[in-house]
């Protein structure tokens, strides 16, 4: 049974800022981090998590308040290594608000 963000500790949380128009993985990811909770603020942005860049037309879009709760990922450590975000809108910037557990 898999076990539910509530019931494992909080790492850290981190504000991360994507000011230009080219793909960024995740920065400061705790070695012990598992899961992750990113909430996307400022501007939409886009995400591809399969070893290709997304681009502002390719991957998948999270609106400013959305929130990435991966659920059924079998490896998160992988993904949170693997995943990039970019702006929908050039020239835009947006802010991941990310807790790691």
């Amino acid at each position: 049974m898999a076990q539910d963000l509530l019931d494992i500790e909080l790492l850290s949380t981190v504000v991360q800022t994507a000011a230009n128009d080219a793909a960024v993985a995740l920065s400061t990811i705790p070695a012990a981090a598992r899961q992750a909770v990113i909430e996307c603020q400022g501007s939409a942005c886009r995400y591809r998590a399969d070893g290709t860049d997304p681009t502002a037309s390719v991957g998948k879009i999270l609106y400013p308040g959305d929130i990435l709760p991966k659920r059924g990922i079998l490896n998160w450590r992988t993904w949170l290594l693997t995943v990039k975000f970019i702006n929908e809108t050039a020239g835009s910037n947006f802010t991941l608000d990310i807790d790691y557990y």
